[in-house]
């Protein structure tokens, strides 16, 4: 248990999903809160057989709405870069 950290238990905290399956009571910072919502939408979509990607920051302006998939497609990306 010694190796629970704040950070690992941030970890553990967004592996596991919130609501019903935050058990740890981490309180997410803004950045861990995008990345939340960017796994709930891949969680959410294996449960319902529905896609429904809901940033928490709204993004660009007044131009036309880019699709959920697409933007959740570029937040993944974001958070989860690949190694060159």
């Amino acid at each position: 248990m010694d190796n629970l950290t704040a950070d690992n238990l941030k970890k553990w905290r967004l592996i596991l999903g919130g609501e019903e399956a935050d058990g740890i009571g981490i309180t997410l910072d803004e950045n861990a809160n995008e990345i939340d919502a960017s796994l709930s939408a891949l969680y959410e979509f294996d449960r319902k057989k529905e896609f429904n990607y809901q940033p928490t920051k709204p993004k660009g302006g007044g131009g036309k709405s880019q699709p959920s998939v697409a933007r959740w497609l570029g937040d993944i990306r974001k958070y989860f870069p690949l190694l060159h």
